[in-house]
């Protein structure tokens, strides 16, 4: 008995005593080895207390915006941090954007910060680690091959407007009515899924409906799990619909693609899309089929979603200022007697369009920031600030738009203000268009991690607001003359997914669809 109690004594000692350790360690991990943090000011709640970072998280979630520009109006030409939904970010000023968009990957990351925001490991989106392969295919081949791909973009634009909105190819005179973002996904879909895997597969509902799904389900496990500590999110994940519908997604793609992938030869000049040129450019663990279907469904998803709301946010432009309408449709005009088709060149000619895009775009930003990115080694920037490893940076992307100091009037909606900076100089020729990006046009980015493919996503969208601009009337529904409220949640900003739009084929354009 004596020994057993010694034993049970000796035990309670040894458990003190590593207790005691682990907390000194504990201490010391947090006082004397705590990494340097940034002495810069604070906006919004500070997620200190056990539950403070629920509660900060819970607030930049509903007032993001309110807090974004409660930065910007205070720390405009310095930088300040605030605890998003996902993470702390510092927030820096556009002034710092030219000396950081030289640092390469391996100091400065948007694939790493992309990762850890949209949780990737979670949702399968971290195939954007394995390799590069898709983003130089997309910088390359894609925006090389764009006058060869031109044809077949207004083939596919135009037999997804005749499949989407039938309705108005049947002579019927009176307005057709759906949801202005239910439509433009859709069109966006066909047009991006032509350019990535081509015909038949790009019509085959079955890869529709798989892409549209992978997008979805991605975002819905990313949506679940980002609000909840990360321990929990083991128990979580387990329960989410969308973990299986994720792994069916992934499933049926390759099952589809396989096939397809293994007909295929290198350097088949037949096949003018993406897939096409991954498989010529493919090496070690890309030349797998399943890897490329990966792939592929991760393109589609970048692809998909700004595009989309940057044509809707411009229909309910048009919708709400149609006056505007016509100068555009008489662009368009010239341009097809000019180049006679939609051809690359015709659609350089739409400098009015690009315009207007472009001002939707500054106006209806994608969100409050940009040029998100993790410092994974210290940067020291010319002012003497030392930006540690981890680090997440932004910058206040939607804020910087409407700084008097870089635009003039900018809560004034101007369609043709870029137009109108092209065409006073020609050294402004080539700049101010919707694919230029600087310290002040952050929308794709800048510097190396810019949008690979915002001159594909240019063309795709001029395309199709062209056609719409070109072929139909379209107006919001009776007794409406202003587009709907953006939604702003978290440092997210779409417009509305439930806006009616009407369109009626016009009748001096009834019989061109399709030849255009």
């Amino acid at each position: 008995m004596l020994a057993i109690f010694a034993m049970a004594y000796g035990l309670e000692r040894l458990f003190l005593y590593s207790f005691l350790f682990a907390l000194i360690v504990f201490i010391i991990g947090k006082i004397v080895l705590k990494p340097p943090r940034l002495r810069i000011p604070r906006i919004g709640r500070a997620p200190n207390g056990p539950f403070g970072l629920a509660k900060a998280r819970a607030d930049f979630l509903i007032h993001g915006r309110q807090l974004a520009e409660e930065g910007y109006s205070k720390y405009s030409q310095s930088m300040f941090v605030v605890q998003t939904a996902d993470m702390e970010r510092v927030i820096l000023s556009a002034k710092y954007a030219d000396e950081l968009r030289t640092y390469p990957t391996d100091v400065l990351s948007s694939v790493d910060a992309q990762c850890e925001r949209h949780l990737a490991s979670w949702n399968t989106l971290d195939v954007v680690r394995r390799s590069n392969l898709h983003v130089d295919v997309t910088r390359v081949q894609l925006s090389r091959h764009l006058g060869r791909m031109a044809r077949d973009l207004q083939d596919e634009v135009e037999h997804a407007l005749s499949s989407e909105l039938g309705p108005c190819t049947t002579g019927i005179e009176d307005y057709y009515y759906v949801a202005a973002h239910t439509i433009s996904l859709k069109v966006v879909s066909r047009t991006v899924n032509r350019a990535l895997v081509g015909l038949p597969l790009c019509r085959d509902d079955r890869w529709f409906e798989t892409s549209m799904g992978y997008m979805a389900d991605a975002f819905t496990i990313s949506g679940a799990l980002r609000p909840r500590p990360h321990v929990l999110r083991y128990f979580v994940y387990p329960f989410l619909g969308a973990r299986l519908r994720i792994r069916k997604h992934l499933a049926v793609a390759n099952r589809l693609l396989a096939p397809v992938i293994q007909q295929r030869v290198p350097k088949d000049t037949t096949h003018n899309d993406v897939l096409q040129w991954m498989i010529d450019d493919a090496r070690g663990r890309d030349r797998d089929p399943q890897e490329l279907a990966h792939k592929t469904l991760f393109l589609c998803l970048a692809s998909m979603s700004s595009s989309t709301m940057g044509i809707v946010h411009a229909l309910y432009d048009l919708c709400a200022m149609p006056e505007f309408i016509e100068p555009l449709r008489e662009e368009i005009r010239g341009a097809l007697s000019e180049e006679g088709g939609w051809t690359l060149a015709m659609i350089q000619r739409l400098k009015k369009l690009d315009s207007f895009l472009k001002e939707s775009q500054r106006i209806n930003h994608p969100g409050l920031f940009s040029f998100n990115r993790k410092v994974l080694k210290p940067i020291h920037l010319s002012d003497g600030t030392v930006l540690p490893a981890d680090t997440f940076i932004s910058m206040p992307t939607y804020s910087i738009a409407r700084d008097p100091s870089f635009y003039d009037s900018p809560n004034k909606f101007q369609p043709f203000r870029f137009y109108d900076l092209r065409q006073r100089n020609p050294e402004e020729a080539n700049r101010h268009q919707l694919t230029s990006t600087g310290p002040t046009s952050l929308a794709f980015g800048y510097g190396q991690a810019a949008c690979p493919g915002r001159a594909f996503a240019a063309v795709e969208m001029k395309m199709i607001l062209g056609h719409l601009v070109y072929l139909y009337d379209f107006k919001f529904p009776k007794g409406q003359t202003e587009r709907p409220e953006n939604i702003f949640m978290d440092e997210r900003i779409w417009p509305s997914r439930v806006q009616q739009v009407g369109f009626r084929l016009r009748a001096d354009t009834r019989n061109s669809l399709g030849k255009a």
